[in-house]
Parts: structure tokens; C-alpha cells; sequence
């Protein structure tokens, strides 16, 4: 009785195991889970007329599933956009080399003084990252 609960145990884990590994779904090239891409904003605050460095890394097409959503083969361009207080104005777009972004935005000059959201991506999948406007 011992030795089957041994044997039991040991096939649990195999198969807890094989679950957590890499593996080429039927389709695609997976081998492990893919990470959502990187945001950061330099620096956190800024004043209305001045300019923010946006940067990451990992904007990449997940291989995880057979095809891609939005039917891209790559992330090639986001556009990045302003949010707050309800508001949302598009301030451009900028390519994206290698699965990197590094791009500047200006601060719009009617920015209000607070909290504010950039919102960078495409019509799929939108990531964000916080900006303080100051006076």
C-alpha cells in the first residue's frame, strides 16, 4: 500500500510538472509563458510644454497561442495618448525596434496641474504607465 502511494504521489508531480513546462502548442512555437511588455516614464513629473522619455522592453507578439489576435505579426508602432480627468487626446505614435520602445512625448500646453495616465499600445492591448502634471 505504501509503495502505490509513493508511485501516486510521484505521478501527480509528473503531470503538475509537464503542465509548467514549455511546449509547442498544436500551431504555434510557444515555449512558456509570455511576459506583458514594459512601461516607464522619465521623469514621473512634468510641466505642461515639457517633454517625457517613454521606454520598455518585451513589446514582442506572444507565441503562447497559435496566432496572434490581431492578426500582426509584430508589434511595429503604438500610439501613446494622454488620459485625464475623463479626457483622452492622442498625442502620436512611435515605432517600436527590436520589441523596444523609446520614444518622447510633450506634455500638452492645456494640461491640468494632478494625475494623469499614458496610455501606450493598439487597438488590441493598451499598457499604462502614471505622470504628474505640475503647475
Amino acid at each position: 500500500m505504501r509503495r502505490r502511494g509513493s508511485v501516486l504521489a510521484a505521478t501527480i508531480v509528473a503531470v503538475a510538472l509537464a503542465g509548467c513546462s514549455g511546449g509547442v502548442l498544436a500551431g504555434g512555437t510557444a515555449h512558456g509563458a509570455c511576459e506583458a511588455p514594459t512601461l516607464t516614464v522619465s521623469p514621473e513629473t512634468a510641466a505642461p510644454g515639457e517633454t517625457v522619455d517613454l521606454t520598455g522592453a518585451g513589446w514582442t507578439v506572444c507565441n503562447d497561442t497559435p496566432n496572434d489576435p490581431s492578426g500582426e505579426a509584430a508589434w511595429r508602432e503604438v500610439t501613446v495618448e494622454l488620459r485625464q480627468d475623463g479626457a483622452s487626446r492622442v498625442l502620436g505614435t512611435a515605432p517600436i525596434e527590436d520589441g523596444r520602445l523609446d520614444t518622447e512625448v510633450t506634455v500638452p500646453a492645456d494640461a491640468r496641474p494632478g494625475f494623469a495616465l499614458l496610455v501606450v499600445g493598439r487597438t488590441d492591448a493598451t499598457y499604462t504607465v502614471g505622470l504628474t502634471i505640475e503647475d
